[in-house]
């Protein structure tokens, strides 16, 4: 790509680098919309089986929410957050943002994305960017707890904020899952969250399923044997060259074989 190559990007991509660019040095980001050739099914397929080692092997995640809205009160928010995580020895301390602030920050649209549920899992350090603001991924994590306290008559969270502050992908069993069984726990965890292309709630939590296995056997060898032979690629790969029907009659398929119709 040479110097005067144009790039078409998002709105919200483009507002992200315009807010992660340095003034005076340089920085290496990896954005999968830019670093990915969209246009290309093959490698399209072959990238999506890199994905959690790519977000496992970076330094550092960038989540980035996008810039303040008008009156929407996202910095008070995003001090508040930051000040619950580690107070600061400071007077004048943040004061705790009225329940819609609150609530309009978590409908942000990242927060209801299929793909960040892997990009956070996997990520070894990570932060939440919201305009000129940042707060750490731990800090952010104690919401779920700090929101039920703070706001004790008010809903719930949205599910999707509680899968991805949750500490647990598959949950406890009392019993050795099989990999369907785990797909079957991990979609129906998955089932509240968006996506562009319908399948891709099912190809963003395949690469996630494999890696979240992978940990589980390594901090114990002999909890999930049923795991040791099999993964998504054996079950289901995949492939944009699909159709959606495709897709999802051979997820059926799969999950009615080895789970029975209870899946239904």
């Amino acid at each position: 790509m040479g110097p005067k190559t144009q790039l078409h990007v998002t709105t919200s991509c483009a507002m992200a680098l315009r807010r992660l660019r340095l003034a005076e040095a340089t920085r290496t980001l990896w954005v999968d919309a830019i670093c990915i050739d969209q246009s290309s099914v093959a490698e399209r397929n072959h990238q999506m089986t890199l994905m959690t080692r790519i977000y496992h092997a970076a330094s550092r995640v960038i989540v980035y929410l996008g810039e303040p809205a008008l009156n929407d009160d996202s910095d008070a928010v995003m001090d508040w957050v930051q000040d619950l995580h580690a107070p600061s020895d400071r007077i004048e301390r943040p004061i705790r943002p009225k329940q819609a602030a609150f609530q309009s920050f978590l409908g942000r649209r990242w927060f209801t994305r299929v793909w960040v549920m892997q990009e956070i899992r996997v990520a070894k350090a990570a932060i939440v960017i919201c305009g000129g603001k940042t707060i750490s991924w731990d800090a952010f994590r104690q919401v779920k707890h700090t929101f039920s306290y703070s706001f004790r008559h008010a809903e719930p969270l949205p599910y999707t904020v509680q899968s991805l502050t949750s500490t647990e992908t598959f949950g406890r069993y009392s019993w050795k899952p099989s990999y369907p069984v785990l797909l079957l726990r991990l979609l129906e965890r998955t089932r509240d969250f968006d996506a562009t292309d319908a399948r891709d709630k099912l190809f963003a939590i395949l690469p996630l399923l494999d890696w979240e296995t992978q940990q589980c056997l390594k901090a114990n060898p002999d909890g999930l044997p049923s795991c040791q032979t099999q993964s998504s690629v054996e079950i289901i790969r995949v492939d944009y060259s699909r159709s959606t029907a495709e897709m999802f009659t051979q997820l059926s398929r799969v999950l009615i074989d080895a789970i029975g119709l209870d899946v239904l």
